[in-house]
């Protein structure tokens, strides 16, 4: 990939990543400052911000994409999160449960993402071929962790019944 188009395609996830956080922030959550405050915010935004640096200097860098692709994902998942919140508050329950399976499915397959990342950690390759099982791992884990969380509603069961 040139490096002028990863320079686009990581601006275009950054602001997309952005105008979903101060959406979902301003506009849809009960208490913009507890948003702000929270862990996964933070990290979106830390983990977001470091990918774009790698991947404007070296695009072709996998650790730089997996960790823009972690904040689009962490930020997508609060908005889905904030109109799950939303939807609740209008009385529109399906909807919201949703938004909230929705958004667990995200963070799930972000979070499995971090691991994913330190396999290629420092210049982006395996230590040796012998990782590449653990490398599939995280990919398998992933798709069935995703599945499991939007099929369950939530994580473990955490989903109110009706």
């Amino acid at each position: 990939m040139r490096r002028w188009a990863a320079g686009i395609t990581v601006w275009g996830a950054v602001s997309v990543t952005v105008a979903m956080a101060i959406f979902a922030g301003v506009v849809l959550w009960p208490d913009p400052l507890e948003l702000f405050a929270d862990p996964w915010f933070i990290a979106a935004g830390v983990f977001v911000a470091c990918g774009t640096l790698i991947v404007t200097r070296r695009p072709t860098h996998p650790i730089g994409w997996a960790f823009s692709l972690y904040g689009l994902l962490v930020g997508a998942a609060l908005m889905c999160f904030a109109l799950g919140i939303a939807w609740s508050d209008a009385g529109r329950g399906t909807d919201a449960g949703w938004a909230e399976a929705i958004g667990n499915c995200l963070a799930t397959v972000a979070v499995l993402l971090i691991p994913a990342a330190l396999l290629r950690f420092p210049d982006g390759s395996l230590l040796s071929l012998r990782w590449r099982w653990a490398s599939w791992a995280t990919v398998v884990t992933a798709a069935l962790g995703g599945t499991a969380t939007l099929l369950n509603g939530g994580w473990g069961g955490d989903a109110q019944q009706a």
